[in-house]
């Protein structure tokens, strides 16, 4: 979306930039405004913030206008795609003594903070270790917790859903598969490459197990048709003759599976 208005004579000024919050189907959406030389005004869903770049020779009831055009057009946009917000809806922080169960497995969490510049997570047994660095703060303090966690239980689920991986293969396509792999992702649910690697997001586990599994039927049948083909959603319905529901269940749903 991009607004063009003719701009008076240029001058050179420095960037200039703040931070705020846009309220989004109750969630609480940090957006960065940047003041700047430029002829229009643009937009964009970045992976933690949401970019709004404007001209510095907006009046300031032009600057409240568009801002105002930019909200309604995010929120449009996340009506249709309401995944999107996982991207940047932070829940309550975790605290260390928490526990979280997946598929029906406790896993407490340790949280301790560090004067190093990285963070660290670890899995002792059903033990969540998590080594903050102490720079990290607010927001980004919270994403570093939600994606060293989510790389702990990988560890733990790893066998159990590559497990799954190779039965419904065996069961309904019979291919080849390089490696099964599992990572915290926002965007997508699952992908298949031309090497025949598979890779699932570690946000299924917090996702009904049939609908888990259309994710990785979906992707196994990436192995015989690399595109969404009528072909390949024969294949999909072949294996699963429900995969509809699933699929309109992480349409409506999907935003909630998020550590």
């Amino acid at each position: 979306m991009i607004l063009r208005i003719n701009m008076p004579s240029r001058k050179i000024i420095k960037k200039r930039s703040e931070s705020i919050f846009w309220w989004i189907r109750e969630a609480k959406v940090p957006v960065i405004i940047y003041t700047e030389n430029r002829s229009n005004s643009r937009i964009a869903f970045g992976q933690q913030h949401i970019h709004v770049r404007l001209p510095y020779w907006y009046t300031a009831e032009q600057r409240s206008q568009q801002l105002d055009a930019f909200k309604k057009w995010c929120q449009a946009i996340i009506e249709q795609k309401p995944a999107l917000l996982s991207r940047y809806h932070v829940e309550e922080g975790y605290q260390s003594g928490d526990t979280l169960v997946l598929r029906g497995i406790a896993f407490l969490i340790h949280i301790q903070s560090f004067d190093k510049k990285t963070s660290s997570g670890s899995l002792k047994g059903k033990t969540i270790q998590i080594r903050l660095s102490r720079y990290e703060e607010g927001i980004h303090r919270e994403r570093s917790i939600k994606r060293l966690i989510s790389h702990a239980v990988a560890q733990y689920f790893q066998p159990i859903i590559e497990e799954r991986v190779w039965a419904l293969n065996d069961q309904f396509f019979g291919e080849e598969i390089q490696r099964v792999q599992m990572s915290y992702t926002n965007t997508t649910w699952g992908t298949c490459s031309n090497r025949k690697v598979i890779n699932l997001s570690t946000r299924l586990l917090l996702a009904p197990v049939e609908v888990a599994d259309y994710v990785i039927i979906h992707e196994l049948a990436h192995l015989i048709e690399l595109n969404h083909s009528d072909r390949f959603w024969a294949l999909v319905k072949k294996a699963m003759p429900e995969y509809e529901v699933h699929k309109e269940w992480l349409k409506k749903f999907g935003e909630r599976c998020n550590f």
